[in-house]
């Protein structure tokens, strides 16, 4: 069970609930990620403050004080079974890559995704290890991030003079044809493991976030903005099933690059798609909701960051 609280901050009232689905760690029932044959902005653009959530612990009232921002108005979270965490205003990400999307391709922080609002979150065990690489190769040469295997098909896949738009579908395309779907726990024996792009590639092989991975590390070696891509993890509502992708800021919307179709499209279009966490070249996130809009299954930090990318629920 979870706890709630509301408090009024003079004349407004909006709370965005952080609300976060059903996890478990163990999968059941039958997978169907799309077996494959071989073959926003996130950059501080708005001056709108980010919400940073820190500090969570047990606690048995399970309730989370709330916080007035400009962005959102008043904040309303639960912690569930993690118990009472501090919200506070996080200091804006200075990091810059060495080519900044230009402010009209780009979104804000503020934007949603999915319909949910990103609240900045500290440390997140999936992927750490591939946060780091993120970073790295944001704070120094993006195409780092992209080495040997991955080099060698980011050289195929340049084309000169390409629309924005086409570099993502060519590239989302080659990547799910190229790469077979395998899960994690047949590949590595554990339920999640996160690969870099060339591990990826020399295995010809991977799961779902694998795919998201390998497709901003080619877009990277590309010349996309790593402050412009995001690996979301998602609970697919259709298919029952942790799913990751990768999503692309351009022309003021949220583009999906997915290994379940080769079609790139907005946000708008994967309504069963609910974000759960994201990895970006600036911070970590978590989404919440508007007040009343959340969706009705629910569950604490600590099981949503646990979940394992393709498996069931």
């Amino acid at each position: 069970m979870f706890a709630c609280a509301t408090r009024q901050f003079g004349s407004k009232t909006l709370a965005i609930v952080l609300s976060l689905f059903c996890a478990t760690a163990a999968a059941s029932g039958p997978l169907s990620e799309r077996q494959n044959p071989p073959v926003s902005a996130l950059a501080a653009l708005s001056s709108a403050p980010v919400i940073e959530i820190s500090g969570a612990r047990h606690s048995p009232a399970g309730i989370l004080p709330m916080m007035k921002n400009r962005a959102f108005g008043p904040l309303l979270g639960y912690a569930g079974q993690m118990g009472p965490a501090v919200l506070r205003q996080a200091p804006v990400s200075s990091m810059t890559t060495a080519s900044i999307a230009p402010a009209a391709r780009a979104l804000s922080r503020s934007a949603d995704l999915f319909g949910a609002h990103r609240i900045r979150f500290g440390a997140i065990g999936s992927g750490a290890r591939i946060a780091a690489e993120i970073r790295d190769a944001a704070r120094g040469d993006a195409s780092s991030l992209c080495i040997e295997g991955c080099a060698t098909l980011a050289s195929h896949l340049a084309r000169d003079n390409d629309e924005a738009r086409e570099r993502l579908v060519r590239v989302s395309a080659a990547v799910n044809r190229t790469i077979r779907y395998r899960s994690d726990e047949g590949l590595h024996g554990e339920l999640d493991h996160w690969s870099m792009g060339h591990e990826t590639v020399a295995r010809g092989a991977g799961d779902c976030e694998d795919y998201a991975i390998l497709k901003m590390a080619l877009l990277a070696r590309l010349g996309v903005p790593l402050d412009t891509m995001e690996i979301v993890v998602v609970r697919d509502t259709g298919r029952r099933l942790f799913h990751a992708v990768l999503s692309v800021a351009l022309d003021g919307e949220s583009l999906i690059l997915d290994n379940m179709t080769d079609a790139v499209v907005s946000d708008r279009a994967k309504p069963d798609y609910a974000p759960l966490f994201s990895i970006t070249a600036q911070a970590n996130y978590v989404f919440g909701y508007p007040a009343g809009q959340q969706p009705r299954q629910v569950a604490s930090i600590g099981n949503a960051l646990s979940v394992a990318p393709g498996a069931g629920f």
